[in-house]
């Protein structure tokens, strides 16, 4: 029976015992003549566990990076062309009219492409958040590896993913590229040529494939390299993916993240091949791919698909290596 209770004498003073049980040091109480503020026990919480504190911190931040993610696939998807809807050729307009006409339709117009600039900024500064947050676990990575948390990694696998399907759903829409199209070609009719220039980067941009994963790891290539942090976080997702139940059966195919992870793959092995090409040879690899390739169709958004194999197969050696084909 315990005889080390605290008592009221002990709080006063400020004298408690420590906690035998606890796997932890007790916190240290403050005298009741001060002021117990919630950012000084929050301050006492992160010296004692440093690791638990940033991966809650980055787990939230995932979440609402790979929501933001979300909402812009699914605002690129619901797109509907606005110059095919609207717009018809005039016929039997004098000079003067056709130009007004012309002007008319460029002031139309001109609100959706500043959506779709818009868009595009916002694609690009999810980019750089992300590529930013992978520099910031990689200079942890070292100290924290042991604590890695999946539930941490699951939120990085999901950020991934999210920007593979944005950078995958806007290539699909061709109503972007016939608005741009058409938007270019009644600037250049009206002799406005910076407008004319102002598309030419949007259309570049959607026209492109995995112009965002692309950039991502040119942005990557600024940091200290990181290809072991990659690979810890591919194995520990395939391991994930992998486990198996007490009666045989594949665990990772039943997870709510399953797709997640399976998105989230091609984009690792990407980056992963990008820092280190003599990363092809180790088993993680070999394991994602195989998975990759039992998996050759995923949802992408609304009744969308995509194929899980087709940024790899942008990649020389993977196609060579693994026999790959989109």
């Amino acid at each position: 029976m315990r005889t080390d209770y605290v008592s009221f004498n002990d709080v006063q003073q400020g004298t408690v015992p420590a906690d035998p049980l606890l796997s932890m040091p007790a916190l240290p109480v403050t005298s009741l003549k001060e002021e117990v503020t919630e950012s000084a026990l929050h301050s006492q919480v992160h010296q004692l566990l440093p690791g638990a504190h940033y991966r809650c911190q980055m787990r939230n931040f995932n979440a609402d990076l790979g929501a933001k993610l979300r909402g812009i696939s699914g605002r690129i998807y619901s797109h509907r062309s606005v110059s095919k809807a609207f717009f018809r050729h005039a016929k039997g307009l004098s000079p003067e009219e056709k130009q007004a006409f012309i002007q008319a339709k460029l002031g139309t117009m001109e609100q959706e492409i500043k959506w779709l600039y818009d868009t595009y900024t916002e694609l690009v500064g999810c980019g750089k958040t992300v590529a930013s947050s992978l520099d910031d676990l990689n200079a942890k990575w070292a100290q924290w590896r042991a604590e890695s948390s999946v539930q941490h990694l699951l939120s990085v696998a999901e950020v991934l993913a999210e920007l593979h399907c944005a950078d995958i759903v806007k290539g699909t829409k061709l109503s972007i590229q016939a608005d741009i199209n058409a938007f270019q070609d009644l600037a250049v009719a009206l002799q406005q040529w910076e407008l004319s220039e102002y598309t030419e980067e949007l259309s570049g941009f959607y026209r492109s494939s995995f112009a965002g994963v692309k950039s991502l790891q040119q942005r990557l290539e600024r940091y200290q390299k990181m290809d072991e942090m990659l690979y810890s976080v591919l194995s520990t997702l395939m391991d994930v993916y992998e486990a198996r139940g007490p009666r045989g059966g594949a665990l990772g195919k039943l997870l709510p993240h399953r797709h997640a992870i399976l998105k989230s793959l091609p984009v690792l092995l990407y980056l992963l091949h990008a820092q280190n090409g003599k990363s092809l040879e180790r088993k993680a690899v070999a394991r994602a791919v195989a998975v990759l390739k039992k998996n050759p169709v995923l949802p992408l958004v609304g009744d969308a698909w995509m194929s899980s194999l087709g940024l790899l197969s942008t990649i020389e050696e993977f196609e060579t290596k693994f026999r790959i084909r989109a």
